[in-house]
């Protein structure tokens, strides 16, 4: 059902054949829901950024970090914050995504 009072136009769907989906891959963390602030471990990951090479930027919020993942690599390197929450100009307050340029900034 859409709402007309904002102003919605709904398309029907139609499916033509079988749907399929992919099965999830393992990117970082432990896989098994457990939090960890090691380098293959993250703690409440909010957002995420996959430049043109698949390498994935991580807002690891409980860890005070950004960490990045190389295609195929479940261990990750911290490249923004400290590892520990805070305020000072080494530490991110609450990393919850980022943003990487063509020249390689990271905006967290």
């Amino acid at each position: 059902e859409c709402g007309s009072d904002l102003n919605y136009t709904c398309l029907p769907r139609q499916q033509c054949g079988p749907s399929t989906f992919q099965i999830g891959v393992l990117v970082g963390g432990y896989g098994n829901g457990t939090a960890g602030n090691s380098l293959n471990a993250l703690y409440y990951p909010i957002g995420l950024y996959v430049n043109i090479n698949e390498t994935i930027y991580v807002g690891d919020l409980m860890n005070g970090r950004v960490i990045k993942l190389h295609q195929g690599s479940l261990v990750g390197s911290i490249v923004a914050g400290s590892g520990t929450p805070g305020a000072s100009n080494t530490q991110l307050g609450a990393a919850s995504g980022g943003y990487v340029d063509a020249s390689h900034n990271i905006y967290a």
